[in-house]
């Protein structure tokens, strides 16, 4: 069984990997951008850590499981919107659209979901 920390590593490149998508998407993933890209994933890395430890998310017992899908959601739920609240204060701007919180969690669910996924195969079951 791997290290404990391992979760939640994994889950901050997942995290990083979204945001790539989501620059390269809008067509901001340029050398000048590289320190919002930069910045938005360290903040987003502090949320979901704020959010995945007290909801249990990166526990390998409780939070690896694929049954324990709905600690990966509240996890989700909990720091899409502070992490990009952050974010976007970071960058000067008063206003979070709810439009980009609510895609942004969609589609970072499903790829920690992917990810949670991936790990209970490879660890997880065989325990």
């Amino acid at each position: 069984m791997p290290p404990r920390w391992w979760l939640l590593v994994g889950d901050w490149v997942v995290l990083a990997l979204v945001m790539v998508a989501g620059f390269a998407f809008h067509g901001t993933l340029e050398a000048s951008a590289l320190g919002r890209l930069v910045g938005g994933i360290v903040v987003l890395a502090l949320a979901w850590t704020l959010a995945a430890v007290p909801t249990a998310a990166v526990d390998p017992e409780r939070g690896a499981s694929p049954r324990g899908w709905w600690r990966w959601l509240w996890a989700t739920v909990l720091a899409m919107p502070l992490g990009l609240l952050l974010y976007e204060a970071l960058r000067g701007q008063r206003v979070l659209l709810l439009s980009f919180v609510a895609v942004m969690a969609g589609l970072s669910f499903l790829a920690i979901a992917a990810w949670r996924l991936l790990y209970w195969w490879a660890y997880g079951r065989r325990a």
